[in-house]
């Protein structure tokens, strides 16, 4: 019962442990007075909202973009439905891409009733015409 609670405590804290030394390791390497000089010549509040808006049509695109695929290929679903799924999926997508749209792939043959490899199909679709545009 120990082991359990530890387990998901460190499954909780750990993922913060590595973003704190990480970070702490790339200030370290380019230097605190470097940072900050870069930082007060900078307008910081039009780099977030400038940050903020791009993520935001991005992601929105992305999403749409996903929907109409999945709609064509495998069953109708909303923008609103596969939203958050995408989101989520942005999450994962930070340590590894392909276990993301994997994530999606399932969700989506687990949702819509469909099979896993046709789900997969799909995503594979949506992943080569992503790869055409960049």
């Amino acid at each position: 019962m120990a082991a359990a609670g530890l387990g998901h405590y460190l499954r909780r804290v750990l993922p913060w442990l590595v973003a704190v030394g990480l970070m702490t390791l790339l200030v370290r390497r380019a230097g605190g007075a470097a940072i900050a000089d870069a930082l007060a010549g900078a307008d910081v509040v039009y780099l977030v909202v400038a940050t903020l808006a791009c993520t935001a049509v991005n992601f929105s695109l992305d999403a749409y973009s996903l929907s109409r695929a999945v709609s064509w290929f495998n069953a109708p679903l909303t923008f609103a439905q596969l939203a958050p799924v995408k989101a989520s999926a942005y999450l994962i997508g930070i340590l590894n891409y392909n276990v993301a749209s994997g994530g999606i792939a399932l969700w989506i043959s687990r949702r819509c009733r469909v099979p896993f490899l046709e789900a997969v199909s799909t995503m594979l679709f949506v992943n080569a015409v992503d790869a055409l545009l960049l």
